[in-house]
């Protein structure tokens, strides 16, 4: 390469030095980026051979220097305004009647709209979850989702939840349902929506066109995972639970005190049911339903939920006291 080729090559790269800091498009800004710094590439190829022209290579290399701090904060500025000028996302339907509203996929609406319903056939109950070994495999972790009882056998399925990108979708569900319409269709089956959108009350409509969860909504999953009382370890939840029970504990040991002659002991309420509060085994709120209350820790859960429950398990959903083998 001649002195006047070498020139020229550094001239290129003192002009896109100049028009990188003079554009305000992102696109733009990358595709200059992106040309400068194979423009240094080529220069410093093409100097590595000739000694007589190292001074110029040294000169361009302390130039290139000095102007990285400049890229680094036009870069910034430039990608802030964009995301300034970008229009705002879609905001995330509050409840599960707007984001069915906000969907296009009908076939998606169906399963959300079954959740929505109280008729026995479509009630679903979270009645288990393991946990995967970390760091093995692409999955989480395994709930067990039950459903209605048909033919004398009360239904249940696994659902997978796949670490974050493992998979081209989050879940994997072992209903029929999921087997032949999820991709046919491109939807998810009422037990994985049942997760996410009752029991994590993830309502993004993005989720449900993509099926993949973002890096934020799989940390919130995991979250639900982590904090939810059927998840938890027992003696932990025991003694978490005794703490905040604490108010009520008087009333738990005057009950205590009769378990043994009666079964009414179950429906005593020693702390009050709120608009607030929700099963932790079907998700719906508890208000205006038949309740039942553990005399152990003294916390409320639906009679129809709890005596699901109990057909796999012997112990209280929140603290595992296995007092309720008296209900059984």
């Amino acid at each position: 390469m001649e002195r006047h080729d070498v020139e020229t090559l550094v001239s290129l790269v003192s002009r896109t030095q100049h028009e990188l800091l003079g554009t305000q498009d992102v696109t733009r800004f990358m595709a200059l980026k992106e040309e400068l710094l194979e423009t240094l590439e080529q220069a410093k190829t093409a100097l590595a051979h000739h000694e007589e022209l190292a001074n110029l290579w040294r000169g361009l290399e302390l130039n290139l220097t000095m102007f990285q701090s400049r890229i680094r904060s036009a870069e910034a500025d430039v990608i802030a305004a964009a995301a300034a000028a970008a229009p705002p996302p879609p905001p995330i339907p509050p409840t599960i009647s707007d984001l069915i509203d906000s969907l296009t996929n009908e076939a998606q609406k169906l399963p959300l709209r079954r959740l929505m319903m109280r008729h026995a056939e479509d009630q679903l109950y979270l009645a288990g979850y393991e946990a995967a070994s970390p760091g093995r495999g692409d999955v989480e972790g395994t709930f067990t989702v039950l459903g209605s009882v048909r033919k004398g056998t009360r239904e249940s399925y696994n659902v997978k939840w796949y670490r974050l990108n493992a998979k081209p979708t989050s879940f994997w569900c072992s209903c029929p349902d999921h087997k032949f319409n999820s991709a046919k269709k491109n939807m998810m089956c009422k037990h994985i929506c049942f997760l996410v959108a009752r029991v994590a009350r993830i309502l993004d409509t993005g989720f449900f066109e993509s099926k993949q969860f973002t890096a934020e909504q799989h940390a919130a999953f995991a979250a639900i995972v982590q904090n939810a009382a059927i998840f938890a370890d027992g003696s932990r939840e025991r003694e978490r639970l005794a703490t905040a029970a604490a108010g009520y504990a008087a009333a738990a040991a005057a009950a205590t005190a009769g378990l043994e002659a009666a079964r009414d002991t179950f429906r005593v309420c020693r702390k009050p049911v709120t608009a607030e509060d929700m099963c932790p085994i079907c998700y719906d709120v508890m208000e205006d339903t038949e309740c039942l209350n553990c005399p152990t820790c003294s916390n409320n859960v639906h009679r129809e939920c709890m005596e699901v429950w109990l057909e796999r398990n012997s112990t209280c959903v929140y603290c595992r006291s296995d007092v309720w083998r008296r209900w059984r």
